[in-house]
């Protein structure tokens, strides 16, 4: 059931992005869970206070009271309990779409399952948070026959990717933790690559159009990669993937930004570009048009540029 949370106690003051927000918030976020994990979304948690109340929002526990008004609503008192709870943050690099166990000390009963998001910071900078599609979900505590607590996650990006994990006891106790990973590329290539367009969906795009007018007209190659077992394209920051430019000539039509994979067109004509990553390849054919219009042709789509018996899209 859906509602937004309201806290009686006062806000005292804000700190961005921290994962100790101050001891009370206003927070537009779903209601806590059967199952024992928070909700997805945007939230804040509830630092040191002892205790917080939650007003309109239905108890899920069977067999809780339903109060006298609001159709069967209870307030429910949320505990902070950050304490019963360490995450042991991981002292090697991870592999990029290979699962890894994280060590859990529990210090109370009752705890099943976690909620993990992972994200990361463009240019680093904590004020520009980047959620890492498709890493939000609830993972099982499994407990090993010497009574170690572990959960697997799954690293989907490149880089330094912050991991928060939330969750609830069956008093209500909530905390929220992070940890911090540094992911590597595997040493198998994916099973494909993907390169899209900017704005576009995780599909390989053949040919992408640019404009010379109206001024200002720009694009990007947006790269993914599919390994087996994971659900969604893993998208891969530029500075991990090699480009290489063929032209007809010695002049390029567009300029390629190999550091983001942004593409200012320069003058009419047509450029094949290969981007490569982890030993898989993908062809993308850029075609710069004077003016836009609604009948704006792609020509030959680089035919001329390709290779006998080669082919947009990936290279096999």
């Amino acid at each position: 059931m859906l509602s937004f949370l309201l806290f009686t106690a006062p806000v005292l003051g804000t700190r961005p992005n921290s994962m100790t927000p101050p001891p009370a918030i206003r927070c537009g976020c779903a209601a806590a869970r059967k199952d024992g994990a928070l909700p997805s979304g945007p939230f804040e948690a509830p630092g040191d206070v002892t205790r917080v109340t939650v007003a309109s929002l239905a108890d899920p526990r069977p067999g809780s009271p339903k109060g006298q008004s609001g159709g069967g609503r209870a307030p429910i008192h949320m505990i902070s309990a950050n304490g019963r709870i360490d995450v042991i943050q991981p002292d090697h690099r991870v592999v990029l779409g290979e699962s890894f166990r994280v060590e859990l000390h529990l210090h109370a009963p009752g705890l099943t399952q976690i909620r993990v998001s992972q994200l990361q910071y463009a240019n680093g900078d904590r004020e520009q948070p980047d959620p890492v599609t498709g890493s939000d979900g609830v993972v099982p505590i499994a407990v090993d026959s010497n009574g170690i607590a572990r959960i697997e996650i799954t690293p989907m990006r490149l880089g330094n990717v912050e991991v928060r994990l939330s969750g609830r006891f069956p008093d209500d106790g909530v905390f929220y933790k992070s940890i911090m990973l540094t992911v590597v590329s595997p040493e198998h290539p994916p099973h494909e690559l993907i390169v899209a367009q900017m704005g576009g969906p995780p599909e390989n795009t053949k040919v992408i159009m640019l404009f010379m007018a109206p001024p200002g007209w720009r694009d990007a190659l947006i790269t993914y990669a599919v390994y087996d077992g994971i659900k969604v394209p893993l998208r891969i920051d530029s500075s991990y993937v090699s480009y290489r430019m063929i032209t007809g000539d010695d002049t390029n039509p567009v300029r390629l930004d190999k550091a983001t994979g942004l593409l200012t067109p320069l003058h009419t004509g047509e450029a094949l570009i290969e981007t490569s990553f982890a030993g898989r390849s993908n062809l993308t054919c850029v075609v710069v048009s004077g003016r836009a219009s609604l009948d704006a042709s792609a020509g030959d789509s680089c035919a001329k540029l390709l290779a006998p018996r080669q082919q947009l899209g990936p290279v096999e």
